[in-house]
């Protein structure tokens, strides 16, 4: 089972509008400073991971890998967010934590039926918005 997040990825949901819709401008311009981006990253963060959590007490796995897709600039080498082919660690580390899941059967998940559900978006529209096309 692969489970993707698409948080503590930006747009950080849960910060101050001027970061929005990235927060690297709001650095350059002076509009924010590192500590409140940081902030509002380890605020998505947390988000994501109480919902990793709640994921994790209703599975049983023995093995369980939490990782990412890339890491995040924060203006390592004049870098922010993750440019493509960004070639500086802090974008290239990807992080990785082993862990296990043993069912708690803490959460029933509520589900639409399926053809209650209607979406007129396509593949290539929902990776756009994602920002990998």
């Amino acid at each position: 089972m692969i489970v993707h997040y698409m948080y503590p990825h930006d747009p950080y949901i849960v910060s101050d509008p001027k970061l929005q819709p990235n927060f690297d401008a709001a650095l350059k311009s002076g509009a924010a400073s590192r500590e409140e981006v940081w902030e509002a990253y380890l605020d998505n963060l947390r988000f994501v991971l109480d919902e990793v959590e709640l994921l994790l007490e209703n599975l049983d796995r023995d093995k369980v890998i939490i990782s990412a897709d890339h890491g995040e600039a924060f203006g390592e080498y004049g870098f922010y967010r993750h440019p493509p082919a960004c070639p500086i660690p802090s974008v290239r580390r990807v992080p990785w934590a082993n862990t296990d899941a043993s069912d708690k059967e803490t959460y029933e998940p509520k589900a639409p039926a399926p053809e209650a559900t209607e979406t007129s978006s396509t593949v290539d529209d929902r990776l756009k918005e994602l920002g990998y096309l």
